[in-house]
């Protein structure tokens, strides 16, 4: 009789196989989940990314340098004083950035999209946006004081 009980021990091929087709199917409805937030994040850092260069380059020319956001076409570049773009990696031929399928810009609170930095790294008033993917979104932000750039996620 004890003989028979040490055999019984362990898990049947059959328990193993329902716990790996449980995982999978959690797996599965993870994954894509976690990759818009990767795609939103990764669209949130570039274009703080390019917020900074343009305050960098403002105070490194001694000119004013907007964050063109153009919200309808879910594009942005930065533009110089005398209305040429500063190439960027990634950009197309007018300079412009595109957002990801799928993300998009929106506006906070009516605040204007497009920021200027002036020569000493300032911005002429706080601008905020939102960067929308689905149910999840990233806040950017500028500070007029400090020229101060961040995002950070929402959800």
């Amino acid at each position: 009789m004890a003989r028979n009980r040490s055999l019984e021990r362990g898990f049947s091929l059959i328990e193993v196989l329902m716990v790996m087709a449980l995982g999978a199917i959690l797996l599965g409805i993870a994954v894509p989940s976690m990759n818009n937030r990767d795609v939103l994040g990764a669209t949130a850092r570039l274009l703080v990314a390019d917020a900074a260069r343009a305050r960098s380059f403002s105070v490194r020319i001694w000119e004013q340098v907007t964050l063109d956001v153009d919200v309808d076409n879910s594009a942005w570049r930065v533009v110089r004083e005398n209305g040429a773009w500063v190439d960027g990696p990634g950009a197309d031929e007018n300079g412009w950035r595109r957002l990801d399928t799928g993300v998009t810009f929106e506006i906070v609170d009516g605040a204007e999209p497009d920021t200027v930095f002036l020569p000493n790294g300032r911005t002429a008033g706080d601008s905020q946006l939102r960067i929308r993917s689905g149910a999840d979104s990233w806040l950017f932000s500028i500070q007029a004081l400090t020229g101060r750039v961040t995002a950070a996620p929402e959800n």
